[in-house]
């Protein structure tokens, strides 16, 4: 199937006329696609209804109004779209065309996807201007057109599916996930002496991997948000017990220990502290516990987790801030604390949209390569070794 075919709609239609002898030849009203072509049809209409209306003088208003609005409708030079008067033969009639030039305008979105991706890396709460500027090219759109009946069935999501398929969005994501895939079977991998204690973590990991796939195919796109975040705790969490078991030659029983130990304090409120703050308490807490206890081999895991309990011990609570610390202790350049609070951005502010945007996904697409970047980061720092992914830098070269 050709783009045209493919590119989703909004549950809108433009509606010709009663009685005008000029009619909309096109009456999709593509999502993404920049509200002012549509706006200039209506337009054009208008005249059609008052005094009639000429191939020439549409050629002339639509040469004009591309100039006027070149920084919406021209990429490289190039003409999204264009709008001319169509005479038919079997008719008395003529019919306003918008032609979409199809190739310019998915490599438009893949642009300014980019460009969205670099305000988010200096400022978080960018990305929710990717979210307005979606939302509001709908609320423009339709101050000219009429609403129908809003449509979303498996069979658009299947073909909105094949849409990101023939762009390379797909296969991009895809690959990132693969990726993501990469970097827990290398941390596994690096900890082969322990890797029954990382497994703990690194199958949580692996379960979020699955449903990010999951995500994706059914176009859920915060759902993706909720589960890179989920990710980023889990590895961090992961980072910093291990480091604190490290420092008391118990990596693996401070891993196991944390791992059980925060399912009981889930329903407790808990004094926030700075990531400095928790580490050395909580390693002064487990060390004055192991010191009255058997050696670690023979301490029975339920009866120290009850202890760390009576001493309210603290577990770590991740959020911007401690992201932050995290980056600046461990001289990571990966910008996770921005990373994170996007995320939260979206998953307390977007719910999933009620049309399928090609936008969006591109943004979720970038966003996701730079996450793979600092995952990357992170997971290299905790096995002491450098992970190469070569692919990672290729996204919309498809």
């Amino acid at each position: 199937m050709s783009l045209r075919e493919l590119f989703p709609g909004y549950s809108l239609t433009l509606r010709s006329p009663r009685g005008c002898k000029t009619k909309f030849g096109t009456r999709d009203v593509y999502v993404d696609f920049p509200w002012q072509a549509y706006r200039f049809l209506q337009a054009v209409m208008d005249k059609a209804v008052r005094s009639g209306l000429t191939k020439e003088e549409v050629k002339e208003k639509w040469h004009e109004f591309l100039l006027e609005n070149k920084d919406t409708l021209l990429f490289d030079g190039k003409s999204l779209v264009s709008v001319s008067l169509i005479a038919s033969p079997l008719s008395t009639k003529s019919f306003l065309e918008l032609r979409v030039n199809w190739p310019i305008f998915v490599k438009y979105l893949e642009r300014k996807a980019s460009r969205f991706m670099s305000e988010i890396n200096r400022h978080a709460h960018k990305i929710m201007k990717a979210y307005k500027e979606i939302r509001l090219n709908i609320f423009y759109a339709s101050n000219t057109v009429k609403s129908t009946k809003h449509q979303y069935s498996p069979f658009i999501r299947e073909r909105f599916l094949e849409l990101l398929n023939t762009s390379g969005d797909w296969q991009d994501i895809q690959r990132l996930i693969d990726l993501l895939e990469t970097l827990v079977a290398k941390i596994e991998e690096g900890k082969k002496r322990e890797v029954e204690w990382f497994q703990l973590y690194t199958t949580n990991l692996q379960m979020e991997i699955q449903h990010l796939r999951s995500s994706m195919e059914a176009v859920n796109i915060p759902g993706g948000y909720l589960l890179l975040r989920n990710m980023l705790e889990t590895l961090v969490k992961m980072y910093v017990y291990a480091d604190i078991g490290r420092s008391i030659d118990s990596e693996g029983f401070v891993l196991v220990t944390m791992f059980l130990y925060e399912y009981e304090v889930l329903d407790k409120r808990q004094k926030k502290l700075s990531l400095r703050e928790l580490t050395d308490r909580l390693r002064l807490d487990i060390m004055n516990l192991v010191s009255r206890l058997p050696p670690i081999k023979e301490v029975v895991i339920s009866e120290f987790i009850e202890k760390l309990r009576i001493e309210n011990a603290p577990t770590l609570w991740i959020d911007r801030k401690t992201l932050r610390e995290f980056s600046i202790a461990h001289s990571l350049d990966g910008g996770i604390d921005q990373l994170y609070s996007a995320c939260s951005k979206v998953i307390h502010n977007q719910p999933p949209l009620p049309f399928f945007s090609l936008l969006e996904v591109k943004v979720f697409k970038h966003f996701l390569q730079r996450f793979v970047h600092s995952l990357r980061m992170i997971a290299e720092g905790l096995i002491h070794q450098r992970i190469d992914l070569p692919d990672i830098d290729l996204l919309g070269q498809s």
